[in-house]
This record gives structure tokens, C-alpha cells and sequence, in this order.
């Protein structure tokens, strides 16, 4: 499946003019799409539902490279209203123009040419200050389409965790939906986004892109691309680079909206003065957008059951034929940058401009804002209003979208199979992205929720966001006494040599040095059955490490059990219980192998709170993505 995501040219820099529009969202290949099929590329059958063309002046309305598109498609039938179609039957007339270009949307809107821009809703709200300098042109966020999920940062094989990144040099494309994403993430890690070093590159994917920079320049650590470009960087979003086939050697993802899901909302925005004047357009604009998505996702499974569809693959035709070839070069790929689109529908716009939602306009709005500070382009702030429509409207009554509820966010059992399959083929870490610990006492099995309230706190903000990524609390115990046992084992049975005085001692196995910092090593020996003869009942080595084990995910289920009553005391910040998961890991990832003192050994007593990439087999269709 190949995920595409947008990006636009923001105010700040401008890529070099071409013959054809510059796609800024996503494309599947490098260069520069054509606004239309090449005269070489074979004729497509792209009839979309639809008659004639619709009589009267039509309004403006851009569309962008990405699957949520294909709804104003269909609504439309093709690029200008037609009679028979959605968009006609309830009283709209639209002609759908390349709005990939930010900075053009922006001056068609400010002349008038348009009442609606279409884009990622960072890359319009950083711009809130300048337009509501006009009261009527202040925009007004009236419709989420989709969630973006195929936007990742690759980073080199030595960074392993987001809170690695201040200092680091990250490309990203000026004016892009990266902008806002990577100041998020930054802010995950308690950091700020002058934190960072940032390479700027005009475009997206091609030439002068993240991407080819990250390729080409050592010193850059990071760089954030779309899902085409990252296979090609990685070799896939649970892959790293090796080198071979055009990959980049250790090149991993470090972390992607397909986990950090609310990250980029989808949108359309509307002037202040046209919503004021023209509510029942604006009304009727939603209801016909909503009730394709709904026709369009019908289509597809039809398409992807045994009858197929002609009018989906008349659909992807269409889109092929209007993106081009070279952005998009088949119907497979145009399926699959729909497939990537997490719409929402009805239920979800209801939640997402619900000022009480805590990841909805009014956070979007304030991030916005946030954004334009970090980028320099102003310290004014001026909060976005929400939507204007009424969602109660019986316009919206026949909608299935309407009723659908949230549910649970993971299949817990699956999820736990996968962490544990993670752990087994020894890539847990690598796909942790982010993590920190709380430390406890020896024997500690209670924990109290207002000790670790900042910790808890940490946790429920991040799993309002990291929506498709379980948070595994991982207990660890200390290593001192089972190493020890191991090494005393060793020595009787001859295999081990101690040398040196207390304090300073060395040890090697059958003449070769034993490195204690080795802890793959030391645990092998833990349960090699030569080791485990001869002790009293639960003293050898493999039962003092599963005790170790036990009690750490008990301690574990504790921490859970405490973090799930503390949020559920506080107004608004009720946890999914299937997305916090447990694993015990024992004396298995010590800090320190061999403590030689007691502070030592308590860096070790930690429970670490993970957050995991995990399959979209182990997550739940659920929080109204259709």
C-alpha cells in the first residue's frame, strides 16, 4: 500500500517555477506531476457520474494530491459541477482548480477568486494573523476530511529516540505539513523547535527535497518524507536501510503519523464573510462532501471484493488522468493514496470541533498559532473560530457516518502478540519512539498516582495523539544478585576465572575476557543447564531470573492499574484501557549490568513507559476514521 501525505509551499519560500503545478503533497515518484495525462500515457476511461456541465458562473475550489480529493471528485462529477451528481442534487456549482500551491491559494483567496481554502490546517492557521487583518477574510475551518498517516522521520542508525533530536540537523521542505508535525514532536520530548537544526529544501520529494538531502549529506541526521520516499530511504516502515537496492545503511523511522495519527488534520476553510452571507452553502457543501465519502468508500469495497466496481476504477482513472502520470502512475497507486485517507465523517467532525475535545480545532488552533512563533512569523496570535455548521441539521440525517461510535483503539490481544514477537526477534527497541522511566524502591509494589503525577500527566497527553501506537509499561528489576549467582556458578564449575582485587575485579570464561557490560551474553548463560544444576529449589540462575520477571510485571500492573485510576479522576483525561500494555522484562535490559554500588542498582529498579510501533493488525478502525 503506498501512503501519500500532503505538503504546501508556505510564505516563506517559494520552489522554482515550472511548466506544470508543483505537486507539494505527496507522490508516489520524484519530479514535478503534470496537471494533465502526457500525450504518451494511454487513454484512460475516466467518466465520472454525471451529465452536462452546470450552467452560471461556478465557485473557485482547490484540491490537492491526496485520497480525501476523490470525494469532491465524485460530488462533482470531474473538475466542474454536472448535472446528476452529488454536488448538483444539493444546489452546488463548483470548478475544482491545482491548489497545491499555497501561496497561489492564498492570493486567489485574497482576490476574491475563491471563499474556500483547502489544505493541511497548520499550514492555513500559521497564517491566521495576516488574513484576519481582514475581519472577512479571517478563515474559518468548517470541515476535517481526513488524518494524514503517511508522513515519517528517517533518521540515522544511531538515533533510537525522539529525545535525541535537539542539536540534531533534520531536513525538511519550507512551507510544508512537516513544519507543524516535527514542532510537535520536538515538544514531545520537552524540547523546542530552536532546539534543532533545520535544513531547509524547496521541495518535497525530487530533486532538493528531504529526502535527497538525508542521502547526500552526512550531516544531516534526520529528514521527514513520505511513505514512497521512506521505503526507499529504509525499506519499509518497520525495516532499516541495509545499504543495498538505493537504501540508506541504518537509515530507520523513527517515528510516523501512521502511529502519531493526530498529527495533521485534513481540511477546508471558509471566509468569514462568504460563511456570514452563505450558511446554507456552506451547510450544503458538508452534507454533499460527507455523503461522498460515504458513495466513494462503498465503491471501493465493491472494488475489493470478487464483483469489482467500474465506477471506483472510473473513479481512480479520473485521478490518474487529472494528478498525471508522473504523480501518480497508475490505478494501484491512486487506490492506495485513497486507502491512506483516514476520513471521518460525520461523528468525527462532531468531535473534532467539540470545544471539549482535547485534540480537536481548539488544539489545532492554538498549534497553529504556536507554529507561526517558532518560524519567526509573528508573536501575534489570533485563535481560529469553528465551524459554522449546525450538526444537528436534518441535512445530515440520511449520513451512516452519523452514527457511528468510538471504540476500543487496539486489539489488545493482537497488540500483545506483536509486542511480544517484537521482543523475540530482538527489535522492541527499534521500534520504541519514544520513552522514559520512573524509579522505585527495592521491593516497592504500590505506587502512589500523586508521586508520579508529572509521569502520569506525560502519558495521558501523549496517548491523546500517539493514537495508533500502544504504550507498553515495561518493569525492570535489578541485575546484582542473579549476576552474581551466574559468576559464583561460573566459578565452581571452572568456566569462569576471577581476577583482581574486591572492588576492581575481572572476570574471562574459558580464557577469553567476559565483558559484564555484555548483558546478551551473561543471560545466555543464565540459561544454559550446566548453570542450573545442582541448586536449591529456586536459587539457580533461570528461577531467580523468571521471579525477576514475574515481579516485574507485577510491578508493571501496578503502575497501570494506578495510572488508569489517577485518569480517571480527571475531567476529560479517561484512558483506553487496550492501548496501555504491560511487559515484565525482568533483569533483561539492565542499565547497568553490574552494579557496584547502590545507586548503581537503582537505575536499574525503573518501570519504563514505551511508546511502540506496532501493525494495523493489532489496532482497532475506531476514534470515527471510516
Amino acid at each position: 500500500m503506498v501512503l501519500v501525505v500532503m505538503a504546501f509551499i508556505g510564505c516563506e519560500k517559494k520552489p522554482p517555477e515550472t511548466t506544470s503545478p508543483t505537486v507539494q503533497q505527496g507522490a508516489p515518484t520524484s519530479g514535478v506531476p503534470q496537471a494533465s495525462t502526457p500525450a504518451s500515457a494511454p487513454k484512460l476511461s475516466a467518466k465520472l457520474p454525471g451529465n452536462s456541465v452546470l450552467p452560471g458562473a461556478p465557485d473557485q475550489l482547490g484540491f490537492i494530491l491526496w485520497g480525501a480529493d476523490y470525494a469532491m471528485f465524485y460530488c462533482n462529477g470531474g473538475l466542474q459541477t454536472r448535472d446528476g451528481t452529488i454536488c448538483a442534487e444539493y444546489g452546488l456549482n463548483f470548478k475544482l482548480d491545482p491548489g497545491d500551491n499555497m501561496d497561489q491559494q492564498i492570493a486567489d483567496y485574497k482576490a476574491g477568486k475563491t471563499h474556500f481554502l483547502r489544505g493541511v490546517y497548520q499550514m492555513v492557521g500559521k497564517r491566521v494573523v495576516e488574513l484576519c487583518k481582514d475581519p472577512d477574510l479571517c478563515p474559518i475551518p468548517f470541515l476535517q476530511m481526513t488524518w494524514s498517516s503517511g508522513d515519517h522521520l528517517v533518521c540515522r542508525e544511531a538515533i533510537k529516540d525522539l529525545k535525541e533530536l535537539p542539536g540534531k540537523t533534520i531536513a525538511m521542505q519550507t512551507g510544508g505539513p512537516h513544519e507543524g508535525f516535527s514542532n510537535d514532536l520536538i515538544e514531545d520530548v520537552n524540547f523546542k523547535f530552536s532546539d534543532v537544526k533545520i535544513k531547509w529544501t524547496a521541495n518535497l520529494n525530487g530533486p532538493d527535497s528531504p529526502p535527497e538531502a538525508f542521502r547526500n549529506d552526512q550531516s544531516v541526521d534526520c529528514a521527514f518524507a513520505i511513505t514512497p520516499d521512506m521505503i526507499g530511504l529504509t525499506g519499509g516502515l518497520q525495516s532499516v536501510g541495509s545499504g543495498a537496492e538505493g537504501s540508506v545503511k541504518g537509515a530507520h523511522v523513527l517515528v510516523s503519523t501512521n502511529d502519531r495519527r493526530r498529527s495533521i488534520p485534513d481540511m477546508y476553510f471558509v471566509s468569514a464573510k462568504f460563511a456570514r452571507e452563505n450558511p446554507e452553502v456552506v451547510t450544503k457543501f458538508t452534507a454533499a462532501y460527507l455523503k461522498s465519502v460515504e458513495k466513494i468508500l462503498e465503491l471501493k469495497s465493491a472494488y475489493e471484493g470478487s464483483g469489482g466496481s467500474p465506477e471506483y476504477e472510473a473513479l481512480l482513472a479520473f485521478a490518474v488522468e487529472t494528478y498525471g502520470t508522473t504523480a501518480l502512475p497508475n490505478a494501484d497507486e491512486a487506490h492506495g493514496l485513497l486507502l491512506d485517507s483516514s476520513f471521518v465523517g460525520h461523528a468525527g467532525n462532531v468531535q473534532f470541533f467539540d470545544p471539549k475535545t482535547d485534540i480537536g480545532n481548539v488544539h489545532f488552533s492554538k498549534r497553529s498559532n504556536d507554529l507561526a512563533a517558532a518560524l519567526n512569523i509573528t508573536t501575534e496570535r489570533n485563535d481560529l473560530l469553528n465551524s459554522p455548521i449546525d450538526w444537528t441539521h436534518t441535512i445530515f440525517s440520511g449520513l451512516k457516518s452519523a452514527n457511528i461510535k468510538a471504540g476500543a483503539r487496539f486489539n489488545a490481544e493482537a497488540s500483545q502478540r506483536e509486542i511480544e514477537k517484537l521482543d523475540q526477534q530482538g527489535v522492541l527497541d527499534a521500534n520504541t519512539v519514544l520513552s522514559f522511566v520512573i524509579y522505585f524502591n527495592e521491593d516497592q509494589t504500590e505506587f502512589d498516582a500523586t508521586k508520579y503525577s508529572a509521569e502520569f500527566d506525560r502519558v495521558i497527553k501523549l496517548s491523546k495523539t500517539y493514537t495508533r501506537a500502544p504504550i507498553v509499561i515495561r518493569g525492570h528489576t535489578d541485575t546484582t544478585g542473579l549476576i552474581a549467582k551466574v559468576l559464583r556458578t561460573g566459578m565452581k564449575l571452572g568456566v569462569i576465572q576471577q581476577a583482581g582485587s574486591p572492588g576492581n575485579y575481572s572476570y574471562s570464561m574459558n580464557g577469553e575476557p567476559l565483558d559484564l557490560k555484555n548483558a546478551k551474553k551473561l543471560m545466555d548463560l543464565v540459561h544454559m543447564s550446566t548453570f542450573n544444576e545442582g541448586h536449591e529449589q529456586g536459587t539457580s540462575p533461570a528461577e531467580i531470573a523468571k521471579a525477576a520477571q514475574d515481579f516485574s510485571r507485577d510491578r508493571a500492573e501496578a503502575v497501570r492499574a494506578s495510572l488508569l485510576a489517577y485518569a480517571s479522576n480527571i475531567p476529560g483525561a479517561k484512558l483506553d484501557p487496550t492501548q496501555i500494555q504491560v511487559k515484565g522484562e525482568g533483569v533483561t535490559k539492565p542499565f547497568i549490568l553490574k552494579p557496584r554500588s547502590e545507586a548503581e542498582a537503582a537505575k536499574n529498579r525503573r518501570v519504563e513507559f514505551s511508546i511502540i510501533r506496532v501493525s494495523a493488525e493489532a489496532t482497532s478502525k475506531t476514534d470515527f476514521e471510516l
